[in-house]
């Protein structure tokens, strides 16, 4: 009697544990119907301009916004490109594995309806001289040793690191951990610091000495040239394309910032990815008093001449950049005036060819912008050449300028790992 006890009280509750799942699944069937999920968010490709907006481009937009804060609840009313001047500044903090006064630097500067590239090479200091140079012929009564003195008594805000920096300081963190100088500032209990920690105070020591007068070594005034200009010789791909192309078999990413308000915009590349050297070294980085080798470049440009205005291609992150931009060209047409115009020619598809041996690399969910047929592609095909696939090839951001006030500003890459920030000023 008992054990049938016992056998009736378990089946009793194994069906008020089966009805009450029944109900449950019946509750949640009901009411899943009722529930309104949130749409996934997008990334931001480009902003809406409003008149004199500020628009920041760069990695971590956390960081970008801090920014706008400091300049928008600070007592200095500085012009764009002294604004320009401190969010480059302040990366020498942010991102001091990219940004020292040995980093080589490209500027591309727009202003009176002309779009000018400067580059600064031969110098020890490029970057220095390439800011102090843009301070000088903007008239600025701010030195950069000024400005940096400014930023290291008012900016209040958190400096956080950024992927790329975790990246850098995960790599090399036994050789940090090493000296001790730099334990306290890059480690947090005996750990490397992680995206979206905090690093020290922005301070005030890298600039000691500027030089004043210094000029590019290349200065071209983009507006005056023809169709278009690139930084690299476009002609090297162009009907011949399995001629074999010098490129690295590692890639990294230049560090590029941009600022854009009303009718000025600054773009500038930074090279330094300097390979840490334990022997013949060519430099000591002033922030981490790591030995250091020679600056690599590794981004490639490309500017349009529009019928109104300027468009400017960046392109980094990828094996052959050039290539890339190469390709792209041929979409290009003059009356472009709208920012979702670029966004959509940044959207089709990619492919690179690479040699020893030769293959050929297309993106494998690649978006088309037409339907018409490519021929340059159908050619390669026809070569019987390994094909692989891959998600994304490279990165490359624009900038759209001179075009209507609403539509200038920058307009990033859906495959590209920074941000755009915009806030009315």
């Amino acid at each position: 009697m008992n054990s049938l006890l016992k056998r009736l009280s378990v089946f009793t509750l194994l069906l008020a544990c089966t009805s009450c799942s029944l109900l449950l699944k019946q509750a949640y069937d009901e009411d899943k119907n009722r529930i309104k999920l949130l749409p996934q968010e997008t990334p931001l490709l480009y902003c809406d301009n409003k008149r004199n907006s500020i628009e920041l481009f760069g990695p971590a937009q956390k960081n970008q916004r801090n920014f706008i804060n400091f300049i928008k609840k600070g007592k200095e009313a500085f012009t764009p490109s002294e604004r320009f001047t401190l969010w480059v500044l302040l990366h020498t903090e942010l991102r001091p594995d990219k940004v020292s006064i040995y980093s080589q630097a490209r500027l591309f500067e727009y202003q009176q309806k002309a779009l000018t590239y400067r580059e600064y090479k031969t110098e020890k200091t490029p970057l220095l001289n390439t800011l102090g140079d843009l301070l000088s012929r903007n008239n600025s009564k701010w030195t950069i040793s000024k400005l940096t003195s400014y930023l290291e008594k008012n900016y209040n805000f958190p400096l956080l690191v950024d992927e790329g920096l975790e990246s850098f300081l995960e790599k090399n963190k036994d050789l940090l951990w090493s000296k001790k100088e730099l334990r306290d500032p890059l480690f947090k209990d005996n750990q490397i610091l992680k995206a979206g920690e905090s690093l020290p105070a922005f301070k005030a020591n890298l600039f000691i000495s500027e030089k004043k007068n210094v000029l590019p070594d290349v200065k071209e005034v983009l507006s005056e040239r023809g169709p278009y200009f690139c930084d690299f010789d476009p002609s090297l791909y162009k009907n011949q394309p399995h001629k074999v192309i010098s490129i690295p078999e590692k890639t990294e990413t230049p560090l590029t910032l941009g600022l854009s308000q009303g009718e000025r915009s600054f773009f500038i590349a930074i090279d330094q990815n300097f390979e840490i050297k334990e022997t013949e070294a060519l430099y000591t980085d002033p922030y981490f008093k790591l030995p250091l080798g020679l600056p690599k470049r590794l981004a490639s440009f490309c500017a349009f001449n529009l019928e109104k205005g300027n468009l400017l291609f960046a392109a980094y992150n990828e094996r052959d950049p050039g290539q890339l931009l190469t390709n792209l060209i041929r979409q290009i047409s003059p009356k472009i005036s709208t920012k979702d115009e670029v966004a959509q020619i940044l959207s089709t598809h990619r492919r690179l060819v690479l040699h020893h041996p030769t293959r050929i690399i297309l993106e494998a969910d690649a978006e088309r912008l037409s339907k018409k047929r490519d021929h340059e592609l159908e050619t390669l095909l026809k070569g019987n050449y390994p094909i692989y696939q891959s998600k994304s090839l490279g990165q490359i951001d624009a900038l759209l300028i001179g075009t209507q006030t609403k539509q200038n500003g920058f307009i990033k890459d859906k495959r590209s790992q920074y941000s755009i920030s915009c806030q009315e000023n």
